[in-house]
């Protein structure tokens, strides 16, 4: 007790050190240019139009394109990456706080549909990042953890006419891609405007895993298996996008979309050594997944936009979308005692989206700015499947081939007042209120799930001196996680590599191939959060940030995996499905600071550092301690980037560390996981030739370490399993030209 407190203290009196006192820096007389081109963090009132740099607004950080463009990445996950607010898991995935399955990710304030993933755009399409940690009206009622929001670029003007080419290769996967834009102004002031983009990828990765299945006399009878999975992608895209001016108020907006994506995974395993069905044991000599994906996308998007008096201005959107999925699955398995096991899936589903919104912000009146918008979107899929058991038709209500309707219809109404309390305080109050109605139905079953739900939310940006050097941001608001209509799907999806005996019922499988059903008794999510920050800006260009959260979450839900009795087999299966695991707490804080070397000593070489820490913890009320964790998040990470650029040379040189522990997990009361330590070092070479030329040379991954993860099932029987994957260090190589 009496050392905690003696840390606690200490880490009090050195950030109130950090916060109040004056930092005595050497400054050079005349700036360099380095120092000219680097962005303050700048506290500002909510407006439409930002600087481009890093900035601190009343419940929202903004990065815009000067801090996209500093990046030099070739994704917006890759630039966030260098953000101290964002965390980075072991596996490279972008969350918040640590909480991947909380984050919500919008596309322009919207979910994206179909097979868009923000995060994967390239950063030349991009206008700015917005990354909410709390949560407010007008970026919606979802996202626990808080909301990225990605806003590509304004196509009310000609965007700049730009090309990008990428492609990259570890020697076992390469990966090539193109992307475009480009806009004209006719002389009548209609803007067009293009983007497109083409990839294709292909990647291996080979592992092995290590099972140990402990009978009730602890007689170990493991096996070990390698791994080999592979996976292919090919996209293309393209949007063009047309405005007009129909009065010196009105403007017409019509943006379209198409898009083609092609998935292929080959997953498969053999067995090195261990038991199998000819001994007593229970695993396969071979095992083969093969799924493959085609999706289709086309969409179209109006807008039309009036402009009022001061700055105020009426917007109606609506967004038309349709998307046709096609998914094919064939996995066989391969006993020593020549039993074989086939199973075919074959789904199609047709989904359509219809959305509509209107927004309103009214004009400036002493120092309010005040929004209200509604909206309104329904959901409509129409899925088939059949399954295909031994190369024969399956029949019988849950295996057999059967037609389901998806469809949902969601309402939402919402009113936010940006307020100008003074020159050092900003104040974002608002209220959002949202109708969700999901069902799913087939001839023999359906499902429906309701709710309203009352989002509340208060954000304020405090500067405690008029240069913004010292600023407080905080913010409460209530948040929600989404539950889509599949997950109310009752129906299972048979794992591919587990042993069929019938036509109709399916014998034993095992918590690494479980089948997947969802749950229509499942509830909505909802929790409070309350977060904080500091930022102190000292010298002519460095800053560092304080920030902490706390969440309480209400009927919190995880995808668990577990033994039921269940219809579709004669005896109990391993099944993974989402399910309420009761209240939940989850608190922590985040330490960054980004520093020029030139802050700290006279004629010093162009060095920028830029580092963050982040401990986070949390715990599920229904879960045994200790490590009963959310899922995914890590106890702690640490982050150490670095810039290098060369005196009068067009060169900079990124060099950046990842640290990720190693940790144990209580997924559920019988299922514990290890996760080894994480380490990962990448480097960055860019060559300007030019405002409008750039070469730049990334490798990835270049300390090739192996991840290892040790998982504990403890039903019935124990089961261990270690598995290994190898990676390798990948090298990129990137391009960008403007043209004008």
């Amino acid at each position: 007790m009496i050392l905690k407190a003696g840390c606690n203290t200490s880490a009090l009196t050195l950030v109130s050190f950090l916060f109040f006192s004056d930092f005595e820096v050497s400054a050079q007389t005349q700036p360099t240019e380095a120092n000219q081109a680097v962005e303050k963090v700048v506290v500002l009132g909510e407006r439409n139009e930002y600087s481009g740099s890093r900035e601190v607004l009343a419940g929202k950080i903004v990065l815009g394109r000067a801090w996209l463009d500093r990046s030099a990445a070739s994704t917006v996950a890759e630039a966030l990456r260098r953000e101290s607010s964002v965390s980075v898991n072991a596996g490279g995935k972008i969350s918040l706080k640590g909480l991947a399955g909380y984050t919500q990710i919008l596309l322009d304030g919207q979910v994206a549909s179909g097979s868009i993933n923000p995060l994967q755009m390239d950063p030349a399409l991009i206008e700015r990042v917005e990354i909410i940690h709390s949560a407010s009206a007008d970026s919606g009622a979802f996202g626990l953890a808080g909301t990225i929001n990605v806003v590509t670029r304004n196509r009310r003007k000609a965007l700049p006419k730009q090309l990008n080419l990428n492609g990259g290769s570890d020697g076992h996967g390469n990966r090539a891609g193109v992307n475009l834009q480009g806009g004209w102004r006719e002389d009548t002031g209609t803007i067009f405007n293009i983007t497109g983009s083409a990839t294709s990828s292909q990647s291996e990765l080979a592992g092995d895993a290590i099972w140990n299945w402990l009978d009730a006399i602890d007689t170990n009878v493991g096996s070990v298996e390698s791994t080999v999975n592979k996976a292919a992608s090919q996209q293309f895209s393209l949007s063009p996008s047309m405005t007009w001016k129909l009065t010196p108020n009105d403007e017409l907006q019509l943006n379209a979309s198409v898009s083609a994506v092609v998935d292929k995974y080959h997953n498969q395993s053999h067995l090195i050594k261990g038991p199998t069905l000819d001994n007593g044991g229970s695993r396969p000599q071979a095992t083969q997944l093969v799924d493959e994906n085609k999706t289709n996308y086309v969409s179209l998007d109006t807008q039309w936009r009036h402009k009022l008096v001061n700055e105020g201005t009426s917007t109606i959107r609506i967004d038309f979308t349709q998307e046709r999925i096609e998914q094919n699955r064939d996995a066989n398995t391969t006993w020593t005692s020549n039993l074989f096991n086939q199973l075919g899936v074959a789904e199609t589903s047709v989904k359509n989206y219809l959305k509509g919104r209107w927004l309103v912000a009214m004009p400036n009146r002493e120092g309010h700015r005040l929004q209200f918008a509604l909206s309104s979107d329904i959901f409509l899929q129409k899925q088939n499947q059949s399954t295909m058991i031994n190369r024969v038709l399956a029949d019988g209500d849950w295996l057999g081939s059967y037609r389901a309707d998806l469809w949902s219809w969601n309402s939402a109404a919402w009113v936010q007042d940006n307020w100008k309390v003074s020159e050092t305080l900003d104040l974002k109050l608002g209220w959002r209120q949202e109708h969700r109605t999901n069902r799913w139905k087939s001839a023999e079953i359906q499902s429906k799930v309701g709710a309203n739900l009352s989002a509340p939310s208060l954000n304020l940006a405090w500067k405690l001196d008029p240069e913004g050097e010292r600023t407080i941001t905080l913010g409460l608001a209530r948040s929600f996680s989404n539950i889509g209509p599949a997950m109310l799907n009752p129906r299972p999806s048979i794992a591919g590599t587990s042993l069929c005996t019938s036509n109709e019922k399916c014998g034993t499988n095992d918590p690494n191939q479980a089948d997947r059903a969802g749950n229509p008794a499942l509830k909505y999510e909802s929790g409070w959060g309350l977060d904080g920050s500091l930022e102190r800006q000292f010298g002519e260009a460095s800053q560092w940030n304080l920030r902490g959260y706390y969440r309480w979450i209400k009927d919190g839900f995880a995808w668990i995996t577990q033994r039921e009795n269940v219809a579709w087999a004669h005896s109990p299966r391993w099944v993974t499905r989402p399910m309420n695991v009761g209240s939940a707490n989850a608190f922590g804080i985040t330490l960054g600071v980004d520093t020029e070397l030139s802050d700290w000593m006279d004629n010093a070489p162009e060095v920028n550092i830029n580092s963050s820490l982040q401990w986070n913890h949390s715990n599920l009320s229904t879960i045994p301690g200790p490590d009963n964790r959310i899922e995914g998040q890590q106890p702690w990470s640490g982050r150490l980037g670095l810039s290098y650029k060369p005196e009068g040379k067009p060169l900079e040189i990124q060099v950046d560390l990842l640290l990720n522990p190693a940790q144990w997990w209580q997924a559920s009361r019988d299922t514990r996981i290890y996760t080894a330590t994480h380490k990962e070092m990448s480097a960055k070479a860019i060559w300007t030739f030019s405002p409008q030329q750039k070469l730049i040379l990334s490798l990835q991954n270049m300390l090739s370490a192996q991840s290892k993860t040790l998982t504990l099932y403890t039903a019935d029987r124990v089961m261990q399993k270690l598995a290994t994957q190898r990676a390798r260090t990948y090298l990129s190589l990137r391009f960008e030209t403007q043209f004008e």
